[in-house]
């Protein structure tokens, strides 16, 4: 059985959920597990939300960079 590291409340939900993508499964079959024999597939809408999350992580991670290298002060 394949798990999900997140679980499905937690999963967005996408316009046109797709059978194969092994994250719109547990929206469409919220009691079965996703089928073992199917290799792990993600959908282009699941793609373009974890797009969207990865560039959101990169931008806050850029902008604490940012703010802790503005706040660091030189005293040499």
């Amino acid at each position: 059985m394949i798990l999900l590291a997140t679980p499905a409340a937690q999963i967005a939900p996408v316009a046109s959920p797709v059978e194969e993508c092994a994250w719109c499964w547990p929206l469409l079959h919220p009691e079965q597990p996703y089928p073992e024999e199917w290799s792990s597939t993600i959908c282009t809408a699941h793609m373009a939300v974890f797009e969207r999350q990865r560039a959101a992580r990169r931008e806050r991670l850029a902008q604490q960079a940012f703010t802790h290298d503005r706040n660091r002060k030189s005293y040499y």
